[in-house]
């Protein structure tokens, strides 16, 4: 099950499994060409592992906050205190948008009552500092805000789910019940062949 974010969604309420577990995924990581170059980035993954399990929110920062798609790459300046949204070419200040855009998000992600998130590593918008492979000092303007307003939540890069054992750890610390946990570790099982010693 999955839903857009704009203004006119309405959150589900449910999943079908037995609790509602809610986790946002950028959108390009669902397939959905939202990517500056106007691509998308499909990790199977998502859909094999989660799919009817779990209520799969995708979210594109830049593109909802109004950069649109294809649009002008950009980068996350990591020269001042306070992280800036650049273009790649020219050096413009383009954060604005996402700063009016974020707050507004936020909370219609919190209507959902969120468990995780997996975002798009090396975004200006997603990335998040501590994954494997980091290049930059900062976590993605959006996912600095996830994490503030939603400490408990799992917040992970793709990079971190490409083999069962990135799998295994993020669905253990999503807290979810024995049935959702344990349906949850077959799809790994099933969909990644490369099992755990």
């Amino acid at each position: 099950m999955t839903a857009t974010i704009d203004s006119t969604t309405m959150i589900p309420e449910s999943t079908p499994s037995e609790e509602s577990v809610t986790l946002w995924v950028s959108a390009c990581l669902m397939g959905e060409s939202t990517r500056y170059d106007g691509t998308h980035k499909l990790f199977h993954h998502i859909p094999q592992i989660l799919g009817g399990l779990c209520t799969v929110i995708p979210v594109c920062p830049e593109a909802e906050a109004g950069y649109g798609t294809p649009r002008e790459p950009m980068h996350l300046s990591t020269k001042k205190s306070s992280p800036r949204l650049l273009t790649n070419a020219a050096g413009v200040d383009i954060t604005e948008k996402m700063e009016l855009w974020i707050p507004e998000a936020i909370e219609r992600v919190a209507l959902s009552r969120p468990r995780g998130f997996i975002l798009k590593a090396r975004s200006p918008s997603c990335h998040v500092q501590d994954s494997e492979l980091s290049q930059s000092q900062h976590s993605g303007l959006f996912t600095q805000a996830v994490v503030r307003r939603f400490p408990s939540c799992v917040v992970v890069n793709e990079t971190l789910l490409q083999d069962s054992a990135g799998w295994r750890d993020f669905i253990c610390r999503l807290g979810c019940s024995t049935h959702t946990h344990q349906a949850l570790l077959n799809r790994v099982t099933t969909t990644i062949w490369k099992r755990l010693p």
